[in-house]
């Protein structure tokens, strides 16, 4: 029922253009996109579980991962100003 009134409220159909003129302007070489192969609701309904202590964890290092990068890159660009 819930994916009756998304398909009503265009959801699948933007997404069906989306990917279509996004492989239509897609330069050669570049693998093509598909169109969903489950249902917005199922997927976002297994996003949306509960992680498990480790998996947590997990995600708290990449975002400090990513975080160190940004910096170290920021960093490289600017100039490290912190002793000036």
């Amino acid at each position: 029922m819930r994916d009756m009134w998304c398909w009503m409220n265009g959801l699948y159909t933007l997404d069906a253009i989306t990917v279509t003129v996004s492989n239509v302007l897609a330069s050669k070489g570049t693998p093509p996109r598909n169109y969903k192969e489950r249902p917005i609701l199922a997927v976002a309904k297994e996003q949306n579980r509960v992680l498990t202590e480790e998996e947590k964890l997990e995600q708290v290092q990449m975002l400090w991962d990513k975080l160190a990068s940004m910096q170290s890159s920021f960093e490289r660009t600017h100039g490290d100003k912190t002793n000036a």
